[in-house]
């Protein structure tokens, strides 16, 4: 038994649940294809392969040093083993040898680079790298400057003054110590042969160039690096080194999955500053009837009819003379302007005003969705305020040139029903949004009447005053501020205010024309929205920094990082971001939800040729032929369990197929070879994204449901939200026959989550407003769980249980209400030095589906305030499991 001291010191370290046990052959070397990283002293390593054996020799070498340190297996099995770091090993990176076959340990793992003007850097600019394990040797004291910058605006909100003399003076030693320290964080730029033989001064270029990190701006995640003004233009191979282990270091270079067309990005491009032609249009010069000192002021009538005195021909034509002249400045004057159209602003041209605070456009008040203004003479096509004048989406978007535009400094009113504001088509290739305000909102939000609907009806009775708001934003469907689609972009420093979604990336194509989001910066914006943020459909290659997200209105709901369109969503990087008050819908702050599936069965393998032992074009469903290009293919038993591949090729479905269907291509073989009994998932893929930094609060859950891929959730504030979980998903059922397909509500199979972490967080209050079918385990949990149900699989072959792959929970701190609770259908997950303060239920751990150990040890409780481990009382009676709390009970 615990004392009654209030405080749960340290659990002992335990493994639950045995697991299968290891059957390697005798004298085959064991393969590695992950191991969890970054591991510190006293922390558990996961390592998941195959042909461990059951007694494997495992043994520890700090990277640098020749001393060997051998360690004892805290479980082994078929496809995971664990060991334990020994707590006086030195921090640094680590050479871990089982049975004689080395991985690295805390060495960086690079998931993409970013540069200034996206896919490409420019000299001057700035170089990001993405991953794991980068700057370790700062990370304390990047984390510490970024948690006293969270309560640098605490302590602005609340006006305490000797509180923020105090953080300020600490700031400043930590940021004092950080630019003193050494970045041992190092970007290697190794010219391509042939390609670059000087800089840009004339001087010889150097082979390599090797760059060290702004500690001040970099942590274990992330690295920033600045690009020397002279350097040249062209192709550099990618290598980084954290530094650590001196002159045995090692450089992990760049392969990074772009797309289906790029599967190995090993370079980065440096190109010149794209700018805009030199020459300008001033809007004033194209009005026929006024001047500059008669501009603002002008009438205006605000009825619905639209009369009035408005400035959309001199805007028009001074947007076609840029045009013709093949781009350059549109340049509007201080004062309001007056318009009753669309504006189309022409590829290579900047629309620009005298300043946010100086020029404004107002868009007229139209109550009649067919009234609404159109970029183009399309019926079908939904109201947008502006656009580029070159058609690119849907079923065009394919044979068309890219376009780039821009709109800045100044600001936007939509006071009446809209359709969506700006409108960035999928062939866009370097849109900018910056320093612009935006003010969009229904006059219906506010009780009033639009002319001409007085005497609406909806849901067979009368619209009587105060307006249903729900009823009203269903039937006239208000619309988004910003629909992004494109790639290398920019949105900085913008403060929007949108009773719709603020950034919209949706797009469900009938015709089969994906949509992406890709190699943006999200960066310094306010969004204050009534629907939805910023949803992430598709996105790829994006920074977002800085930005605030606050609900406005009680439709407020979460976000999604999806794949409407089919395909994929990856390299996503949210740090230092605000998140306030969700109160609609589900409350996701994110949610990866149903990914759909397309295939659960067995495989043969043949290199990078996959065959599937059956397809039909049913199965396909509308997402072919390109939807799973860019997808995954995840083993999810038997030999080679565990392993993950991205999809470059999918096959294209004229005829129905029932057997051995080829032309399934991965981006590389698997490790471990499938073996015929092993069951294969196709699936969308979202993953490699971090979270880094953030603040939440009044919202509701994050989660990985139904499919992630290398999720990283470190050093973020959590208050008065539900549950941070990481969770996989079943969808569908056995079916009773060779000719029957896996079905679901959403798609097909299994939606797994790999290796996810979850780190260094905080729950600073776990009390939180829930939805009502939630149980007290909802509100303020750290949880780890599977979305439960035997998966099954054609002709009677059984598929595991498990969900959800190597997910580590360590570090994490829950206060005031909240607790951890650990799930069924968990493959080789961790659960340690978690702390839990002022809880009503503590730790819970329910996980007797799970096939492999769950390594929990040295968490702690304090204060923890339940009667009695009652499971079913804890969290809604989802089975039997084992529960610890203080003062009352200890460890049972």
């Amino acid at each position: 038994k615990m004392s009654n001291a209030g405080l749960w010191a340290i659990l002992p370290g335990m493994v639950l649940m045995a697991g299968r046990p290891a059957t390697g052959a005798a004298g085959t070397p064991p393969t590695i294809f992950w191991a969890s990283s970054p591991s510190l002293p006293d922390e558990t390593v996961v390592l998941h392969g195959a042909n461990f054996g059951p007694e494997p020799s495992v043994t520890l070498r700090v990277l640098g040093s020749t001393t060997t340190t051998p360690l004892a297996p805290e479980y082994v099995n078929t496809s995971a083993m664990a060991v334990v770091i020994p707590p006086s090993t030195p921090l640094g990176a680590y050479v871990l040898a089982v049975n004689g076959v080395t991985v690295h340990l805390n060495t960086p793992e690079v998931w993409w680079v970013q540069g200034d003007a996206g896919e490409t850097a420019t000299p001057g600019g700035w170089v990001r790298v993405f991953g794991k394990a980068l700057q370790l040797a700062t990370a304390p004291l990047a984390d510490r400057l970024r948690a006293i910058d969270r309560s640098l605006r605490s302590a602005a909100d609340a006006r305490d003054i000797a509180t923020l003399r105090s953080l300020l003076a600490e700031r400043a030693t930590v940021e004092a110590g950080l630019r003193g320290s050494t970045a041992t964080l190092q970007l290697r730029l190794t010219p391509v042969a042939g390609e670059i033989v000087e800089n840009r001064d004339g001087t010889s270029a150097p082979t390599p160039i090797v760059l060290p990190c702004i500690a001040v701006n970099s942590s274990a995640w992330d690295g920033w690096f600045e690009l020397p003004p002279t350097v040249a233009i062209g192709e550099y191979q990618v290598d980084v080194s954290n530094g650590i282990g001196g002159d045995e270091a090692p450089w992990t270079p760049l392969d990074a999955f772009i797309d289906p067309h790029i599967p190995h990005m090993t370079t980065l491009r440096v190109t010149a500053p794209r700018v805009y032609p030199s020459q300008t249009f001033r809007v004033v010069d194209y009005n026929l009837t006024f001047n500059d000192t008669y501009w603002s002021g002008l009438p205006y009538n605000r009825s619905a009819s639209g009369t009035g005195v408005h400035w959309d021909i001199p805007l028009a034509r001074a947007l076609d003379a840029a045009r013709k002249a093949g781009g350059g400045t549109v340049l509007l004057p201080p004062g309001m302007l007056y318009l009753t159209g669309s504006i189309k602003v022409p590829n290579n041209v900047l629309l620009k005003g005298a300043a946010t605070d100086l020029t404004s456009i107002q868009f007229a008040e139209v109550w009649d969705r067919g009234l609404l203004p159109k970029c183009f003479d399309d019926p079908t096509q939904a109201p947008v305020y502006i656009c580029s004048d070159v058609p690119g989406d849907n079923n065009t978007a394919a044979s068309l040139p890219s376009v780039r535009w821009g709109v800045e400094d100044l600001t936007i009113y939509v006071t009446s029903l809209h359709g969506d504001v700006i409108q960035v088509h999928n062939k866009t290739d370097g849109f900018s949004l910056k320093r612009v305000r935006a003010r969009v909102t229904s006059f219906l939000y506010q009780g009033n009447f639009p002319q001409g609907h007085e005497n609406d009806v909806v849901n067979g009775s009368k619209v009587l005053r105060p307006l249903n708001i729900t009823d009203y934003y269903m039937k006239f469907q208000t619309g988004a501020f910003l629909v992004l689609h494109g790639r290398n972009w920019e949105v900085t420093d913008n403060d929007v205010m949108c009773d719709g979604t603020a950034i919209n990336s949706f797009v469900w194509d009938a015709n089969h024309q994906r949509h992406s989001t890709q190699w943006g910066l999200l960066q310094r914006n306010t969004f204050h929205y009534g629907v939805s943020c910023h949803p992430m459909d598709a996105w790829q290659q994006v920074i977002s920094e800085d930005n605030l997200c606050h609900g406005t209105a009680l439709l407020s709901g979460g976000m999604a990082l999806g794949t409407s369109a089919g395909g994929f969503a990856q390299h996503y990087y949210s740090h230092r971001n605000r998140l306030e008050s969700e109160w609609s819908a589900d409350r996701e702050v994110i949610t990866f939800d149903d990914a759909g599936g397309s295939y659960l069965g067995p495989i043969s393998v043949n290199g990078t040729a996959v065959t599937t032992k059956f397809f039909t074009k049913a199965a396909a469903g509308d997402r072919m032929p390109f939807g799973w290009e860019g997808g995954s293919i995840a083993i999810m038993n038997g030999t080679g369990e565990g392993q993950l591949r991205r999809i470059v090729k999918a096959p294209i479905f004229d005829v129905p197929v029932s057997d051995n269907q080829s032309g399934w291509v991965i981006d590389r073989p698997f490790d471990v070879t499938p073996g015929p009994e092993s069951f294969a998932q196709i699936y969308d893929y979202r993953g490699r994204v971090l979270w880094y930094s953030n603040e939440w609060s009044d919202v509701g859950t994050f989660q990985t449901y139904g499919t992630s891929t290398d999720v990283v959730f470190a050093s973020n504030v959590w208050t008065r939200g539900s549950k941070i979980t990481i969770e996989g998903q079943w969808r569908g059922w056995t079916p009773t026959g060779p000719g029957e397909q896996l079905g679901g509500a959403f798609g097909i199979g299994v939606n797994p989550t790999f290796r996810s972490i979850v780190v260094d967080n905080t729950v600073a209050e776990g009390n939180s407003v829930a939805l009502y079918w939630d149980g007290l385990w909802r509100q303020g949990v750290l949880d780890l769980e599977a979305g439960g149900g035997e998966a099954g699989g054609k002709y009677g072959l059984a598929v595991s249980p498990v969900l959800s792959w190597g997910t580590i929970f360590k570090r994490n701190t829950v206060r005031n209400g909240g607790g951890v609770r650990v799930g069924p259908g968990q493959h080789s997950a961790v659960c340690e030095h978690n702390t839990v303060q002022q809880s009503q239920f503590g730790i819970v751990v329910n996980a007797p589906h799970s096939v492999t150990p769950l390594v929990f040890r040295k968490n702690t409780a304090e204060t923890v305030t339940v009667d009695q481990c009652n499971v079913s009382t804890v969290y809604g009676g989802r089975g039997t499991g084992a529960c610890w709390n203080t003062p009352n009970i200890g460890p049972g």
